[in-house]
């Protein structure tokens, strides 16, 4: 499935996940990075702003249809791993996230689910690594537990490392 095709299907219930790697090069394309947390690529993280995030990396989340609290979004960079990841953590058992994180200029694969713990839980992505000279950009879907669409919150795009 190209990148283009997957982008344009707006909310998605099956996520495609690529075989995660070593921790990324710092040339060629790019490529998955393994695990953020398990492989070691989150202990240098910090959170990036994007064209729509403003707060160090962080976004709060709340549902449009009722303003109630879903929880927060971080858009992260890792050095060691020359690559972002995305992370969710939710606030109770009433919503679920998937994200997804992709270089803007349409290079590579997309990045996606890692790990999940839905329900008062935390969500994040594998590292999209080896984005030195890439920009990355994100989008959370969040759904119900039973899988019924609330919204999707376009993260933007981080400025080209």
């Amino acid at each position: 499935m190209t990148l283009r095709r997957f982008l344009g299907f707006g909310i998605c219930t099956a996520m495609v996940v690529l075989a995660a790697g070593s921790p990324a090069q710092a040339s060629g394309p790019p490529a998955l990075a393994g695990d953020p947390y398990h492989g070691g690529c989150a202990l240098d993280s910090y959170g990036v702003n994007t064209t729509l995030i403003t707060d160090h990396g962080h976004l709060h989340m709340t549902d449009p249809a009722n303003g109630s609290e879903i929880g927060d979004a971080y858009f992260f960079y890792t050095p060691s791993c020359h690559g972002f990841f995305l992370t969710s953590l939710t606030r109770g058992s009433k919503y679920y996230t998937n994200s997804t994180v992709w270089s803007s200029d349409l290079t590579g694969p997309v990045a996606g689910f890692s790990s999940l713990y839905p329900g008062n839980g935390i969500a994040w992505t594998y590292v999209l690594g080896n984005m030195t000279g890439h920009a990355a950009c994100g989008k959370i879907t969040v759904t119900t537990p039973y899988g019924q669409p609330v919204t999707t919150v376009d993260l933007g795009c981080t400025a080209t490392i």
